[in-house]
């Protein structure tokens, strides 16, 4: 019997786009129910140049659970922000 599976690598691109210009200020992680959620962190003073840009209809992940919750929390932003950075 012929599956009809294929891999995820051919609909998706990896993008590694960094906020090195500072331009982003708003900063949201991906709680385990799978949606992006306002940081929790103390994030003043910190370095937001070092953290990840998603834009519109760009998913996420949070490969931090996967170890402590078995799980893998995935999310697609649908803010229309350009300022969003995770």
């Amino acid at each position: 019997m012929r599956s009809n599976y294929r891999a995820i690598g051919e609909f998706i691109q990896r993008i590694k786009q960094k906020n090195s210009d500072g331009k982003s200020k708003l900063l949201l992680g991906i709680n385990i129910d799978k949606y992006f959620m306002p940081s929790v962190a103390n994030v003043v003073g910190t370095d937001l140049s070092k953290y990840k840009v998603v834009k519109k209809n760009q998913f996420a992940c949070n490969r931090m659970h996967v170890g402590r919750d078995y799980r893998l929390p995935v999310a697609m932003s649908n803010l229309n922000r350009e300022d969003l950075c995770i």
